[in-house]
């Protein structure tokens, strides 16, 4: 589904086997209709998961076999032409084919990620909203209650607070392969608004059981790749990535009123070397500045009082 900023109008976008249609809907005449609006290029593999950005005005498209993530404009005016935005490893992308679900995570200031599994991977990519930018790679692990998410098909994500559980949003997952079981739907409460998921629930029956591994839902596989620097800084760049763990850490001690197991949290990244102090403070300065400019973000958006 597709609703555009520029008319308000709503579009359903369809794709099987290569073609990709768009439909106008309407609703004039008391019930839901479609209007064929444009057919978009011919993509050469089997197409699968589709997910739209309502404002990017943008719909991206996950190609099958040696494929990958395509963009097209999302506007019925918009070019039918796309372009590869990532590939599969067999072609120097980053993704263990085949290709599968698709799915947004909204920020603000037009910010947030573009979430793509991996069926042979067993895993996740994260990829810049905006610029596509390809951000790392992530898993859901084995955890007390579950094993591993495998054989992925279908994912979704929302960046909205949706209760206690899930302050900052929740993303979910299809698990195709479970040892003496059949497969299930896991559900990642988000760390933060900014990182990768930080718990694991799992649906039994009709409740969520927290099925968190010890990793806190992020495999060692996201801790190597997930950095946000060239290989040449890859040091800087993993102490990037852990503050943005640890920052998502905080936001949830912060959040259930937990402050001084924050403060442990950034005196143990410290000690670890994963945070640097301020010029001039010492060690354990730096961590309580960092804390209290942390809970100050926070508070000026919502997430801290």
């Amino acid at each position: 589904m597709y609703h555009s900023p520029a008319t308000g109008t709503y579009y359903a976008f369809v794709t099987d086997r290569g073609h990709t249609d768009e439909y106008e809907l309407s609703g004039a005449t008391g019930t839901v209709t479609g209007r064929l609006a444009r057919q978009l290029q011919l993509i050469p593999n089997a197409t699968e998961g589709l997910v739209a950005d309502d404002e990017l005005a943008r719909v991206y498209v996950a190609e099958e076999d040696i494929g990958g993530i395509w963009r097209f404009g999302a506007e019925p005016a918009d070019a039918t032409t796309g372009v590869r935005i990532d590939t599969t490893t067999e072609v120097g992308g980053h993704i263990v084919q085949y290709v599968k679900g698709l799915a947004l995570a909204y920020a603000g200031g037009r910010g947030g990620f573009l979430v793509a599994a991996s069926q042979g991977g067993d895993s996740f990519h994260v990829d810049d909203r905006g610029d596509n930018t390809w951000r790392g790679e992530f898993q859901i692990a084995d955890g007390p209650l579950t094993d591993k998410v495998t054989a992925i098909d279908g994912i979704d994500v929302s960046s909205f607070a949706l209760g206690p559980r899930f302050p900052f949003g929740v993303f979910v997952s299809q698990d195709d392969v479970n040892p003496g079981a059949a497969g299930d739907v896991r559900f990642a409460g988000f760390g933060s608004p900014s990182v990768l998921p930080a718990r694991i629930w799992q649906l039994r029956g009709e409740a969520l059981a927290d099925a968190t591994p010890r990793s806190a839902g992020i495999s060692p596989l996201a801790r190597r790749r997930c950095t946000h620097a060239p290989a040449r800084r890859r040091g800087s760049g993993r102490r990037r990535f852990a503050r943005g763990v640890l920052a998502a850490a905080v936001a949830q001690d912060y959040a259930a009123g937990q402050a001084p197991r924050a403060d442990r949290r950034v005196a143990a990244a410290l000690a670890r070397g994963d945070l640097r102090p301020q010029r001039g403070e010492p060690r354990s300065a730096g961590g309580g500045a960092y804390v209290r400019r942390l809970h100050a973000l926070l508070a000026r958006v919502g997430y801290a009082s």
